[in-house]
């Protein structure tokens, strides 16, 4: 996604660690749509349903982080 020429630069940089785990990803993120998502939308449900799908191709990336820098003009 392109900021547009008119928008203020923001952002956000963790400077830190992070570690891959492979498995997991899934189930992650079927607790987090439980959590924060209304799944007898049929759109969201659907999105559900094709996460659970590629299920393997998922994984869970945790950060540490050590310092965090961000920028807003």
């Amino acid at each position: 996604m392109a900021n547009h020429l008119d928008e203020y630069e923001a952002w956000v940089a963790f400077d830190g660690p992070a570690t891959i785990e492979l498995e997991g990803g899934f189930e992650l993120a079927e607790r987090l749509a439980h959590k924060y998502w209304d799944l007898s939308d049929p759109e969201r449900k659907a999105t559900l349903e094709g996460w659970r799908a590629k299920a393997d191709t998922l994984c869970v990336i945790t950060l540490r982080p050590e310092r965090v820098r961000t920028y807003a003009e």
